[in-house]
């Protein structure tokens, strides 16, 4: 069974274990994190490239940001984020969430433990 804190993302973890616990998840109850201070749901994931400069960054960080979704650092390497639903909205592909919210390298997910 399934606790509700076993849906917040860990992303100090390896990007394979987030990758499979957000695949496990989804669609409901869904792999949760936190920007901007709201609950953001995250459906979709798999593994990304990134720049050496990117793995300096600290896990949770935003690192980029593109037509494929967001790009954020985990313990390990990154992962791309390619369905999200943020609070109280639709599901949405990662591309119209970079549209929509313009996440911004730097910016965190998740609070200062890694997960909310």
């Amino acid at each position: 069974k399934v606790r509700p804190e076993d849906r917040w993302v860990d992303w100090a973890r390896p990007t394979e274990e987030i990758v499979r616990r957000v695949r496990a998840l989804s669609p409901e109850p869904g792999a949760a994190t936190t920007f901007r201070d709201r609950v953001l749901k995250v459906l979709r994931a798999g593994g990304g490239a990134a720049s050496a400069e990117a793995l300096t960054a600290p896990p949770g960080t935003i690192v980029g940001a593109d037509d494929a979704g967001v790009l954020v650092r985990t313990g390990d390497g990154v992962v791309r984020l390619t369905e999200v639903a943020p609070a109280g909205r639709r599901r949405m592909s990662g591309a119209a969430f970079v549209r929509g919210h313009r996440p911004r390298p730097g910016e965190r997910l998740g609070g200062a433990g890694g997960g909310r």
